[in-house]
């Protein structure tokens, strides 16, 4: 699952810094949103993955929640996306 993730986020950036490098400030919020839907939707699925194995093995859901609980690189993955939308704002 991880993969085409990675893949699509690295696209977001590389269309990013094209963008910035050519002042096409409007690509901005392409990636921006790209980038903040797939995030999102991968908090979404991991968090439907712990809800269903929790269920399915109550009695490690405390071992569970501490592997794969919320990090702060969950912050970090939200900030991007959020950094380029605002900075394609602030261009326009």
């Amino acid at each position: 699952m991880g993969r085409p993730i990675a893949i699509i986020l690295i696209a977001m950036g590389i269309l990013s810094i094209t963008a910035i490098a050519f002042e096409e400030y409007t690509m901005l919020y392409v990636s921006g949103l790209v980038s903040l839907s797939v995030v999102l939707t991968t908090l979404i699925i991991v968090e439907a993955g712990l809800v269903l194995l929790s269920e399915i093995l109550p009695k490690v859901s405390v071992v569970v929640n501490y592997l794969f609980g919320y990090d702060f690189g969950w912050i970090f993955l939200f900030a991007g996306p959020a950094f380029l939308l605002v900075t394609a704002r602030m261009e326009d």
